[in-house]
């Protein structure tokens, strides 16, 4: 009788926050002349333990430093804010596989400075635009304290000059 009414009670929505960082990989012709950065990554998500979609808020920084090859110093910065689903793989108790997909809005901000002799000229530039991304994870522990680890590739539509990168982000959720 006791399983039944624990049967029957209604499973509660858990709000989850995290924060992590790790490198961030130029993917295509970003990679051309931009080195391998790092990134930090806070989110914000709602999931059902026992439904296995959930939804996550995140916001993101990358930063890509120019490659020496180019002649010049400085770096790009990525900040983004997109909405993903989660979709939580049965695994064994305390890990859990995840897929993770979604949208959003990127802003790029491109630093260069040239220096040579007695001259020093430097400039930036900076675009507003929408994304997509997609990856996977693996998340250790419980629904109330865990770590992960997750990998995502993100395409940013860059008029004519789209670019990608992939995060890759180790974290704590709580």
């Amino acid at each position: 009788m006791l399983a039944t009414a624990a049967a029957a009670t209604p499973a509660r929505a858990q709000l989850l926050f995290g924060v992590g960082g790790g490198a961030a990989l130029p993917v295509g012709s970003l990679s051309d002349g931009y080195n391998a950065g790092y990134n930090a990554l806070a989110t914000l998500g709602v999931r059902v333990p026992a439904f296995p979609l959930g939804f996550r808020a995140d916001a993101m920084f990358d930063q890509l430093p120019l490659k020496a090859s180019t002649g010049f110093s400085g770096n790009t910065q990525i900040f983004s804010l997109t909405g993903n689903v989660v979709l939580m793989i049965p695994g064994p108790h305390f890990v859990s596989p995840y897929l993770i997909g979604g949208a959003g809005y990127y802003n790029d901000h491109y630093r260069v400075t040239v220096s040579g002799g007695s001259v020093a000229a430097g400039g930036s530039t900076t675009n507003n635009n929408f994304g997509v991304n997609g990856g996977g994870g693996i998340k250790f522990g419980v629904s109330t304290f865990s770590v992960f680890a997750e990998a995502r590739y993100h395409y940013v539509f860059n008029g004519d000059a789209h670019y990608q990168f992939v995060p890759v982000t180790v974290g704590v959720m709580f």
